[in-house]
């Protein structure tokens, strides 16, 4: 339960006019009051606010900015505008209030509100760094953060013990915040083999692609523990670019860069999706039924089969309904010509399956690594003209395939470029899913204006030796 500050205007405030509340939260050590003054002429740093021409420039111009700019720091705390006034949603169980005072034609009034356990800013892509940035409003010098990390239902399978504790000092007397990076410890724990994608309808996604993460902070001072809070988190084996800058979040509905896809017939193309706010889910106009629970690590991302759908159609639509949001994708299928269709399967930059098809020749080659020694010419003590003087030892031969694309659209080169970024990718043939290595560094994106036709080859090592040598 959560706690709504409402703040509300009758009329433009006058010189001097005052709100003042005094709020103890001790999860996260804050105690004290809060008194915003409106003035004519405010003092700058200060809890001054300007008054405006009107109640309306008071309230959403001047009150309000002060507000988000004063509350920045405190990622439990939003601000929002609201007619005739502001609210301020303190996102705490143990939100407390003394006594409040008013001068002027101003009222407050103190809401508890139901709140998500958990939100879309909840979710940490673990290939990118992520510091969990913690601000006590009180003097401290250490901080020890204790990570459960776990799969299942968010609130009951929970172990009682952390997999991980960490701790750290202060650089500076006076420091107002500490930050840890917890990201890599999360990504151990999401990693998975491909999975069979199934026929059609709504799946949830494998538990091993994504872990929930408790995260108890304690703050210290003097070695005396002054208090301590929790937050929870999701973590997902996935990655945001240099550019989308510090802790880059999950900004998608639909996992996937592209919305304009090539599907070859009989082959599976899974689609994953956040559950979380889904409405509804369409293919060719047909409804999708699903069932998800977004407490269960594994049903908070599902997926469907979009191979299963596709029958003897030469182009459909997947419509996902997020209520305010709609995100529609297309589908151009084409079927197998001369060669046979190598299927690339790779883990995108959200973190899960995605598919390239490669489907114009493709040519095998076989190198081979062996060790040479001479051994005794005889065959049992005879001397014996058939015998090897040079022997070959332990030959390794390792298999390399040349794959072809078809010709893409120009904005597959984000498709190519998060399959080179991936550390997990397979190729499938028939039926059958077996791990590769891209046996190239590099690629040049190609254009349409220069290129004309776009079109890529590259070389997969199948990540395994021919002759089965596995202890």
């Amino acid at each position: 339960m959560a706690k709504r500050v409402e703040i509300r205007f009758t009329d433009n405030p006058s010189n001097n006019d005052s709100v003042s509340f005094d709020v103890i939260i001790p999860s996260m050590f804050w105690n004290t009051v809060t008194t915003f003054i409106f003035k004519t002429t405010p003092a700058p740093f200060t809890d001054e606010i300007q008054i405006g021409v009107n109640k309306e420039q008071t309230m959403y111009l001047y009150f309000y900015n002060f507000l988000v700019n004063k509350y920045s720091l405190f990622n439990w705390i939003t601000v929002t505008q609201v007619t005739n006034g502001i609210d301020i949603l303190f996102d705490v169980s143990d939100f407390t209030n003394n006594f409040n005072t008013i001068v002027g034609d101003i009222t407050i009034n103190f809401v508890d509100v139901s709140v998500d356990p958990f939100t879309r800013d909840n979710i940490i892509l673990s290939r990118s760094p992520f510091n969990m940035t913690f601000q006590p409003t009180v003097l401290f010098d250490s901080a020890t953060v204790n990570l459960r990390l776990y799969r299942g239902t968010l609130t009951d399978d929970s172990p009682a013990t952390a997999t991980y504790s960490l701790s750290k000092q202060v650089i500076q007397a006076g420091q107002t915040a500490i930050s840890f990076e917890i990201s890599k410890y999360i990504n151990d724990y999401c990693k998975s083999n491909i999975i069979p994608f199934g026929t059609t309808g709504v799946n949830t996604s494998s538990s091993f692609d994504s872990v929930w993460c408790d995260a108890e902070i304690t703050a210290y001072y003097y070695g005396e523990a002054i208090g301590s809070t929790n937050r929870q988190y999701l973590g997902i084996d996935a990655f945001g670019w240099h550019t989308e800058l510090y802790n880059p979040k999950l900004n998608k509905n639909v996992l996937s860069t592209n919305t304009n896809h090539i599907v070859y017939r009989g082959s599976d193309y899974p689609l994953y999706f956040v559950s979380k706010d889904l409405v509804s889910i369409t293919v060719n106009g047909n409804t999708v039924a699903f069932t998800l629970d977004e407490t269960i690590n594994n049903q908070i991302i599902g997926f469907i089969n979009i191979g299963a759908y596709v029958g003897s159609l030469n182009s459909f639509t997947a419509v996902f309904n997020y209520g305010a949001t709609t995100e529609t994708h297309t589908f151009k299928v084409k079927d197998e010509c001369r060669f046979d269709v190598y299927n690339c399967f790779f883990k995108n930059k959200y973190g899960f399956w995605q598919s390239i098809p490669f489907n114009l020749r493709n040519k095998k080659t076989i190198t081979v690594e062996s060790e040479d020694y001479n051994p005794i010419i005889s065959y049992f003590g005879q001397y014996s003209l058939q015998s090897h003087n040079k022997k070959t030892f332990n030959p390794q031969l390792k298999e390399v395939i040349s794959c072809n694309t078809d010709y893409l659209p120009e904005h597959y080169n984000d498709v190519m470029e998060e399959m080179f970024a991936s550390e997990s990718v397979y190729l499938e043939l028939y039926g059958e899913y077996l791990p590769v290595n891209l046996d190239k560094k590099s690629f040049e994106k190609k254009q349409k204006k220069f290129d004309k036709l776009i079109q890529y080859t590259i070389d997969f090592e199948y990540s395994f030796n021919k002759i089965n040598q596995v202890i």
